[in-house]
């Protein structure tokens, strides 16, 4: 029976999510598709992973900052799937650029509910089934400023330690049973996400965005280049694969050779 796998933030066709669950279907993977935008605008995505690798897709629309949401969307896993969820990649989330003394406490509030709250309760409802199974891969997508933290992101970082943290709990509580937890902690990754947020910081910085790219870019991955939602998706496969059984707890980055820089630019505002 195909392994079932459950991507959260997976409705862009430009994002990381849709990258790792294209990933896993190429592996034969049964997968679900999850974000909060209207069913009609994924139907395409859907169709092409049931096209291309003829594996069962569905998409299930769910506000993450709702617990009610994450409740109603493990239940409809669960009827559209009744063997269970073998793997959650907890891969939602946004991030905003404000000084903290004026950063909006209504964003605060989503932003902690969709990064770290919802993996909690994703974890939490799941994991029963993964132990019933004596088999179990959760992946939490975190960042390099879960570990680095940047200046006018503080709730994005705080969020993003606290799931490094969820991982490594998690992982020593279920070593167990079958079940691994691992986080990959990407840099600048080349999405829609992250091009939206260049135009912005280029206008704060009164640059123009292909500038701002490039400097932003240059000043933190040693590579100059940027991280590639496949990337990400390729080692999600592997850390789902039976080769990494013995790999757990670890959050490893994925950054383009960021973690080596001792410091940030001086020159940088991020």
């Amino acid at each position: 029976m195909p392994k079932v796998a459950l991507v959260t933030g997976s409705s862009d066709s430009e994002g990381i999510g849709f990258a790792i669950a294209k990933a896993l279907a190429r592996t034969g993977c049964d997968v679900i598709l999850t974000g909060s935008r209207e069913d009609d605008k994924v139907t395409e995505l859907v169709d092409e992973i049931r096209r291309d690798y003829k594996v069962k897709t569905t998409y299930i629309r769910a506000d993450l900052r709702k617990e009610e949401n994450i409740e109603y969307l493990c239940q409809e896993c669960n009827r559209q799937f009744p063997s269970g969820i073998d793997i959650l990649v907890n891969n939602a989330g946004f991030g905003e650029v404000f000084p903290i003394e004026s950063y909006p406490v209504d964003r605060y509030n989503d932003l902690i509910a969709v990064v770290l709250s919802a993996p909690f309760h994703l974890i939490r409802i799941l994991l029963p089934d993964m132990k019933d199974k004596g088999w179990g891969r959760i992946v939490n997508i975190t960042s390099v400023g879960g570990v680095r933290p940047s200046i006018f992101m503080a709730p994005y970082c705080a969020a993003k330690h606290g799931l490094n943290g969820l991982t490594k709990a998690v992982a020593k509580e279920t070593a167990e049973y079958g079940i691994t937890c691992n986080a990959i902690l990407p840099g600048v990754v080349k999405t829609g996400l992250t091009r939206k947020g260049m135009e912005l910081l280029a206008e704060m910085e009164g640059i123009s965005k292909e500038e701002m790219s490039k400097n932003f870019l240059h000043e933190r991955h040693p590579t100059k280049e940027y991280v590639l939602p496949e990337d990400i998706a390729d080692f999600t496969v592997f850390l789902c694969s039976q080769s990494a059984a013995q790999m757990t707890g670890t959050c490893v980055p994925m950054d383009g050779g960021h973690m080596l820089n001792n410091c940030s630019s001086s020159s940088s505002k991020l």
